[in-house]
């Protein structure tokens, strides 16, 4: 979301965005992050190790910190942490699934701008599931 200049998106939508620091430092890098955004540590080391086998760190630290949480909701778009996340049995959608919510209820009025905007910044989008997205926001 930050790279598509669209992280007020997320604070619309949910009333709390809990990360990870490991999930700060590869989204923000040094920049300032927003006030409502809560960053904190993860408190079961050996759960997120056991995941980083398969998954990058953010990743690891994404799911394990949803499961100490016990987190509505995971925004995560990587797709073996989707998978395992899955797995877990944890609530997960990605981006454009942040974006499908926005445009249901009318704080954006079109998808298709954001979703070519995801591909100009190099999001891994299929030409299915770009069409499918279309076609749940009503757009094709």
């Amino acid at each position: 979301m930050d790279k598509l200049g669209s992280l007020d998106l997320l604070q619309k939508l949910y009333s709390k965005i809990t990360i990870p620091k490991a999930v700060r430092k590869e989204v923000f890098k040094s920049k300032p992050i927003p006030d409502w955004f809560d960053i904190v540590e993860i408190t079961q080391p050996a759960a997120y190790r056991i995941l980083e086998i398969n998954l990058g760190h953010g990743e690891s630290e994404a799911i394990t910190l949803s499961i100490e949480l016990n987190a509505d909701l995971l925004i995560v778009d990587d797709l073996a942490a989707r998978k395992m996340a899955h797995k877990m049995g944890i609530k997960i959608t990605g981006v454009i699934g942040v974006l499908l919510e926005a445009k249901r209820i009318g704080i954006i009025k079109e998808l298709k701008p954001y979703l070519d905007a995801m591909l100009k910044e190099g999001f891994r989008v299929s030409r299915s599931v770009y069409e499918e997205s279309l076609n749940l926001a009503r757009e094709s």
